[in-house]
């Protein structure tokens, strides 16, 4: 990264983060410290920008198992119409139990997870007991 750059990013740190000297007159002295140096900031930054970038490319995609399971989608289709063909209501089902999960950005199937000695999953949990439908299928 080019000087200048890093002198841009530090100089935006500083004009958007803290907004006055009073403000970093008034802080704790290892902060104070902290920001009259640019290095933490840019580690900071660099630690916020890498996340992200993380955050951003781990998106769920419909096409993951195209080369593994190529008929996944198809396989998860056929049985969510089974599963409505049968009971009418089990697509709402379905999809009250997708938001349930996914409701405090989780994605990632824990509603899914069944109760042992020392966990109990959300499928029982208290504001999910007997409120969720659908996991037989």
């Amino acid at each position: 990264m080019h000087f200048w750059a890093l002198r841009y990013i530090r100089n935006f740190i500083y004009s958007q983060l803290f907004f006055s000297s009073q403000l970093i007159r008034r802080m704790p002295t290892f902060m104070a410290s902290l920001i009259k140096s640019p290095i933490p900031c840019i580690i900071l930054l660099h630690l916020l920008l890498s996340t992200s970038y993380a955050q951003a490319r781990e998106k769920l995609s419909t096409c993951y198992y195209s080369s593994t399971c190529p008929k996944a989608l198809e396989i998860v289709e056929d049985g969510v119409l089974e599963a409505i063909k049968e009971e009418s209501r089990m697509g709402a089902s379905l999809l009250r139990l997708h938001f349930h999960d996914c409701f405090v950005n989780g994605c990632d199937g824990s509603v899914l997870l069944d109760d042992n000695a020392t966990f109990t999953g959300e499928k029982t949990a208290n504001p999910n007991a007997g409120s969720l439908r659908g996991f037989e299928r």
